[in-house]
């Protein structure tokens, strides 16, 4: 898939006018799980051998990461919610300075959230780029 190019673009999350952002993580994830479950499907059968099979074991470990890391993001980002959720109850109980801290654990959590977003991201935009570079040379005479 994006190790040899192909699918390469239809399986991007986008944000579209009518549907969040984490919405479109959730069917991104699905799709990740879905091509999983086929290329498991297709070494099972014996469908793939030799370079194919090598192939594919270098692209399943790699939507493994990819799926760890929106995993892990996603839950990080449910905590998020969580603290924040927990400071509007501590000032509404008015415990001011308990509410101090929960919002800076929640800022702090959305902050590592972030960076495991910006490090998904990151290794996508770098197989894509070994990808354009592949098909760079071997597009030449």
């Amino acid at each position: 898939m994006f190790l040899d190019g192909t699918r390469l673009f239809n399986n991007c999350p986008t944000v579209s006018g009518n549907s969040s952002y984490v919405f479109s993580i959730f069917k991104y994830i699905d799709r990740r799980g879905s091509r999983l479950r086929e290329l498991f499907e297709a070494v099972s059968r014996g469908d793939v051998t030799g370079d194919e099979y090598n192939r594919v074991s270098e692209e399943a470990e790699y939507l493994a990461k990819r799926l760890s890391l929106l995993r892990s993001a996603q839950m990080l980002s449910g905590l998020t919610f969580l603290f924040n959720l927990l400071t509007l109850v501590s000032i509404y109980l008015e415990q001011q300075v308990f509410a101090q801290y929960l919002f800076g654990c929640a800022v702090i959590i959305m902050m590592l959230s972030i960076l495991l977003y910006l490090m998904e991201i990151s290794a996508t935009v770098r197989a894509v780029g070994l990808i354009l570079n592949k098909i760079k040379s071997s597009s030449k005479p």
